[in-house]
């Protein structure tokens, strides 16, 4: 966990130190003196995802070492061991973003529960009922429909078009 507003000079301290991070930022539209302004704020908050690598001799040891580092204020911990991520999450989560790490918020659906759709493409072409859910995120955004004949199908969402 990094001191409020201090994350680029925590990042500095990281990469001097030897380690590796990803701290991924999303775009917000704000107001600055009357003026729509574009800002990155941090997705995650006081979080900095930190990378270990081999060169420390003991886990215990690296997680000491960020510890040490002035603009850390703490780690996020699971009992009594430091916290982690899983490794299909990290991939998740960057595949969601820019090489840059601008975060990109997977589309929010453009059908609302009970609107009526048809499918416009995939092995359900042509029919048409009720959008029920979307669900998933990124590429594998998905949507449950009710169809009249069949039950519910699951398309994905970009196969649907309004009916």
């Amino acid at each position: 966990m990094v001191r409020p507003q201090q994350h680029l000079k925590a990042l500095q301290d990281l990469i001097q130190n030897g380690f590796h991070y990803f701290f991924p930022q999303v775009k917000r539209r704000s107001r600055l003196k009357g003026k729509h302004v574009e800002r990155l704020d941090p997705l995650l908050g006081l979080y900095i995802l930190v990378a270990l690598h081999d060169s420390w001799e003991s886990i215990q040891d690296a997680w000491h070492a960020v510890l040490s580092m002035e603009r850390i204020s703490g780690l996020l911990m699971t009992g009594e061991q430091p916290s982690y991520v899983r490794e299909d999450e990290l991939v998740r989560l960057r595949s969601q973003c820019s090489s840059d790490g601008i975060y990109t918020p997977p589309p929010k659906p453009k059908f609302k529960t009970g609107q009526r759709v048809k499918v416009g493409s995939g092995p359900f072409h042509g029919a048409a009922g009720e959008f029920v859910r979307a669900y998933g995120k990124g590429d594998e955004l998905r949507a449950k429909i009710s169809l009249a004949s069949l039950g519910e199908a699951d398309v994905k969402i970009g196969n649907l078009v309004a009916a």
